[in-house]
């Protein structure tokens, strides 16, 4: 069921007036992502994180939006904590070249390729 503009300004409200409520900001970070707005969904999952950095969702959510958003550093290591908090290693090198930048993120049982070298949020940094 596609979901209108009023209904996400609804929980645009819900959330504005209880800040501190983490579930109802991560479904709103979701229904962002679905409605193509991953920067917006990005600030949202990086609230909850600045709060509760073990939060397994908020980082599943953040690692879609650094996708989505091409900033591929913060993709890995949104999928690199989540793999330490499940006690294992989730990603792989690409098969076809173990040389490749390319990585291959396992989330909630769908693969998520980052390739690095596009926009990134390491720019400026020494």
């Amino acid at each position: 069921m596609p979901v209108d503009s009023e209904d996400l300004s609804a929980l645009r409200a819900a959330v504005a007036a209880a800040p501190g409520d983490h579930a109802q900001r991560l479904k709103l970070a979701a229904l962002l992502l679905k409605h193509e707005k991953p920067h917006v969904a990005w600030h949202h999952c990086a609230k909850v994180l600045a709060e509760k950095p073990d939060s397994r969702r908020a980082l599943k959510l953040a690692l879609q939006a650094a996708t989505a958003c091409g900033v591929t550093y913060r993709a890995e290591l949104y999928a690199e904590e989540l793999a330490r908090l499940e006690g294992k290693r989730t990603y792989r090198r690409s098969e076809e070249d173990p040389k490749s930048k390319e990585r291959v993120y396992k989330v909630k049982g769908r693969s998520l390729r980052v390739i690095q070298g596009g926009a990134d949020d390491r720019r400026g940094r020494d």
